[in-house]
């Protein structure tokens, strides 16, 4: 794959065109069912342009994955502000909600390359869980979350709450009266992901004992 200077002009642009070209395809048929030739049909270009960027169909998919990956790090890897855990709940929902919202094809793409669960999909997840966790473990550090919390789980399960619509999403929408990609989906989407790990489902009620371990506790059992 040939890597495009910053400042090349009109290069640079073609080679956004193929790359989101690809992006499309890939997320409406599939990496499979999609060739250089349709790729070059829908940018508008030469199938000698596509190979001349990126060579191989495989070329393609490692530019479309850098670029979902991209915008996964953008929405999960920027630092959270400052101030309470409602304030930092409400302004990671509304990192994910906006990559929701501005990328439908980056969406659709990683739905069906998650589904496919190839070696690809896997790098995807994995990247997906790392930025979690690690920005669940700044907050932790930070004091926001409780004491017992097992990152790996509550990284999961972040995961697990704000991808499994998406992986759903036709299903889902028989549910509601407005698509969940659609602006009044996406804005009830955000409220109720946002305020099911601000408040869970369950009302609090004194306890004596402890309702999970946390990651530590159990090592500790495992090695004594």
């Amino acid at each position: 794959m040939r890597i495009v200077p910053p400042d090349a002009g009109a290069e640079l642009s073609a080679a956004r065109r193929i790359r989101n070209a690809a992006l499309r395809s890939f997320a409406d048929h599939g990496v499979y069912a999609t060739s250089m030739r349709r790729v070059a049909r829908l940018a508008k270009v030469s199938v000698g342009l596509v190979q001349y960027y990126f060579k191989s169909k495989g070329g393609l998919r490692r530019a479309v994955d850098k670029f979902v990956l991209d915008l996964a790090m953008r929405a999960l890897g920027k630092p959270v502000g400052e101030g309470s855990a409602e304030a930092v709940s409400t302004e990671i929902a509304a990192h994910i909600v906006e990559l929701l919202r501005s990328h439908p094809h980056a969406v659709a793409y990683a739905r069906r390359s998650l589904l496919e669960a190839d070696r690809t999909s896997f790098v995807l997840f994995d990247t997906l869980f790392e930025l979690v966790r690690s920005q669940l473990k700044e907050l932790a550090a930070r004091g926001l979350l409780r004491d017992d919390i097992d990152l790996d789980w509550a990284a999961l399960h972040v995961i697990f709450v704000n991808v499994g619509p998406i992986l759903l999403e036709p299903a889902v929408n028989r549910h509601f009266d407005h698509p969940l990609l659609s602006d009044e989906g996406l804005d009830r989407f955000q409220k109720n992901a946002s305020a099911l790990f601000l408040y869970g489902l369950y009302k609090h009620e004194p306890r004596t004992d402890t309702p999970g371990t946390s990651q530590e506790g159990a090592r500790k059992e495992r090695s004594s």
